[in-house]
């Protein structure tokens, strides 16, 4: 890398105090910082996969970050050429959402505590463990969870390893394409502020 281009970078990531660079540092930072939301409503900002959480956490931030550098490589020399990432970008995270919510609706369920006063969302699989159809034959997801809990080590014994993990993964996948095409759309919209405030200096 050259020096005009390490000066750029660094300019690029000094111009995120500006409104795309607060959206594309908000949207980075959320798999972390949803953390901090209260049990019974983190699971509808971040999705609910138990065991896999720490490391989706930590991979889609790294995925989010990366995506910052990604715009800035990608970034183009002309204005309408950003424009058109940054919409282009937008559409793609729109679809991502209609796929995150779809998977969500076949794989999360509600179980409400009524002892804490609050619902709690768990991720289930699509096939059920022998135990479970022998023993909850004809019930639903919800009242195998009410019967048996809503712990981990209790999810794995009603539904397959397999099919648990096919349906965390792809909620976080979902996800992912989500966050990264949030963050790569503002983060293009920073590079196109950058480049119209070079312009008017040059004139």
């Amino acid at each position: 890398m050259n020096n005009d281009e390490s000066v750029g970078l660094v300019k690029y990531y000094k111009s995120f105090k500006s409104t795309y660079g607060a959206l594309a540092a908000l949207f980075t930072a959320i798999p972390l910082w949803s953390k901090a939301v209260p049990e019974g409503y983190g699971a509808y900002i971040f999705p609910p996969v138990a065991s896999l959480e720490g490391p989706a956490r930590i991979g889609i931030f790294a995925v989010a970050v990366v995506g910052t550098y990604l715009a800035f490589m990608t970034r183009g020399a002309s204005p309408r050429g950003g424009r058109i990432r940054t919409v282009v970008a937008l559409l793609f995270a729109l679809l991502f959402i209609f796929v995150y919510l779809s998977l969500f609706h076949q794989s999360v369920r509600v179980v409400d505590i009524p002892t804490r006063n609050i619902s709690v969302l768990v991720t289930v699989g699509r096939e059920r463990t022998d135990f479970a159809k022998k023993n909850f034959d004809g019930q639903s997801d919800s009242d195998m969870l009410y019967a048996t809990g809503i712990h981990d080590a209790d999810v794995r014994e009603l539904w397959t390893p397999d099919s648990l993990r096919n349906s965390r993964l792809s909620l976080c996948l979902a996800y992912a394409g989500v966050i990264l095409c949030l963050v790569m759309a503002f983060s293009w919209g920073v590079a196109s502020e950058l480049r119209k405030s070079k312009a008017a200096v040059n004139v």
